[in-house]
């Protein structure tokens, strides 16, 4: 079911770049208007259900950070260091500064830079599970 919903998401954004481009034929105009992003909501919820189960196995809040911190900043400071390191240093030439923010998440908090705003999301989303998943544990599941 990750797949599948990888795939959806995959076709999404083809689609997005060809709508943008006004090529789109009306098959594909179809999935852009009903199907969209659909991919993302199953995804969501796919992750959702393995958080869930993930803690009731093992509630130890700790692991359960360590585990997935380990997964997440290692994979994007390799892909975002030099993308950023590229676009702050060479192309836009704003400096360090800039590229902590960025690095940080900063500027996508103060100025919308949306480049990374995948990983940005699953921290927030995270850290905001845990509070869900303590409020909801005393009821029978």
């Amino acid at each position: 079911m990750f797949s599948l919903s990888i795939i959806g998401i995959m076709v999404f954004h083809y689609f997005e770049h060809i709508r943008s481009a006004h090529l789109l034929l009306k098959s594909e105009q179809f999935w852009d208007y009903y199907i969209g992003s659909t991919g993302v909501d199953f995804l969501l919820f796919l992750s959702g259900m393995g958080l869930f189960y993930s803690l009731t196995k093992n509630d130890d809040i700790c692991q359960f950070y360590k585990k997935r911190l380990v997964r997440i900043l290692p994979a994007y400071l390799l892909v975002s260091m030099p993308f950023f390191a590229w676009r702050d240093f060479i192309h836009l030439h704003t400096g360090i500064l800039t590229f902590i923010r960025d690095l940080l998440f900063l500027n996508f908090i103060d100025h919308a830079d949306t480049t990374y705003w995948f990983i940005f999301f699953i921290i927030v989303m995270y850290r905001k599970y845990n509070i869900h998943f303590d409020i909801w544990l005393p009821l029978p599941y």
